[in-house]
């Protein structure tokens, strides 16, 4: 079977990740094929043009908020998408050029598949399902989509990959690296991380409840 891709984007402008956007935009065109397709679902009040200039995509959603939410950025592009298959990615992820002739095949309906992820050459992350991943829509669509109710980004991913899994989804840990380009963390960063773990504490509860389970994130991560 054919696979084909929705590639979402979420993203929101700041001055010191400039270009970027347009870097990640002509490296997906560099690796798609057949009927997969480039979504990007931008929350900034201001994109320069040069971000957008003679770039690759064929859907560009612009729903600007005071402060961005990926998952609700998430959440747009993926209504939009017309392939089944969706991988989430980022402005600063760079893929090998066999990685996706490598991921295709593993793609199946109800998995989800999570990456090793490499900063100069050394590997920082095993399976988190923070950069990239690639999901079935219809699961994503099944389990409400992704949860908006996290402030800003951080943890989103987290409570998506517990949901999607403890609702029949199949996780595949696939030991091979994408790239994520270094930059600096804005103030808001460690705000963000300390907010979202608390909300992620409770936001667990009330997936234990709902499944009638007790669970161990870690469970989901590889070791």
């Amino acid at each position: 079977m054919s696979i084909d891709i929705s590639f979402v984007i979420p993203f929101s402008y700041r001055e010191d990740r400039s270009g970027r956007l347009n870097r990640i935009l002509h490296h997906l065109e560099d690796l798609r094929t057949g009927d997969d397709e480039i979504i990007i679902s931008d929350e900034s009040p201001f994109i320069p043009t040069n971000e957008l200039e003679d770039a690759p995509f064929d859907v560009y959603i612009n729903d600007w908020r005071a402060v961005f939410n990926r998952a609700r950025a998430l959440n747009l592009g993926i209504k939009l998408a017309r392939n089944r298959f969706i991988c989430t990615t980022d402005i600063d992820i760079v893929y090998t050029l066999d990685f996706f002739p490598k991921i295709k095949p593993l793609v199946e309906e109800n998995s989800l598949l999570t990456f090793n992820v490499e900063e100069n050459g050394r590997i920082i992350h095993k399976g988190i399902p923070g950069f990239s991943i690639i999901f079935d829509k219809q699961k994503c669509e099944e389990i409400g989509m992704w949860d908006e109710s996290f402030e800003g980004y951080g943890e989103e991913d987290n409570i998506f990959r517990d949901h999607y899994i403890l609702a029949g989804g199949k996780l595949k840990y696939v030991p091979i690296s994408i790239e994520h380009l270094p930059h600096p963390q804005s103030e808001l960063c460690h705000e963000y991380v300390d907010k979202a773990h608390q909300h992620y504490l409770v936001k667990k509860h009330e997936l234990e409840e709902k499944y009638g389970v007790r669970y161990d994130p870690w469970t989901f991560n590889p070791r």
